[in-house]
């Protein structure tokens, strides 16, 4: 994975060998579904998190990664064409919620 500028990179904001390991399995997931071999970090121990965020914690806990860029597009394109007949898509758990504006 590959850290988005200006992001702290991992001897800045050292990470739990854990968020190594699930960087390793989220690029293969990318390679295999998506055709693109490397995620992005948007964010490790920056920008405003809840109080109490493990992105605090040392070892660093968690971190922000990039959808894919399909993923990305469709979900930016499905927005996109809901709004103009009066609906908006809220990301959920496991699935898109549809719902009026």
């Amino acid at each position: 994975m590959k850290f988005k500028q200006g992001v702290p990179d991992d001897i800045m904001a050292r990470p739990d060998p854990r968020l190594l390991q699930a960087r390793e399995i989220y690029d293969t997931l990318l390679a295999f579904y998506f055709s693109q071999g490397e995620g992005t970090i948007t964010s490790t121990s920056d920008g405003k998190h809840m109080t109490g965020s493990k992105h605090y914690t040392v070892p660093r806990q968690g971190e922000d990664w990039r959808f894919p860029v399909l993923f990305r597009n469709l979900l930016f394109d499905l927005q996109t064409q809901l709004e103009e007949i009066g609906l908006e898509v809220i990301i959920e758990k496991d699935h898109f919620h549809i719902e009026s504006r």
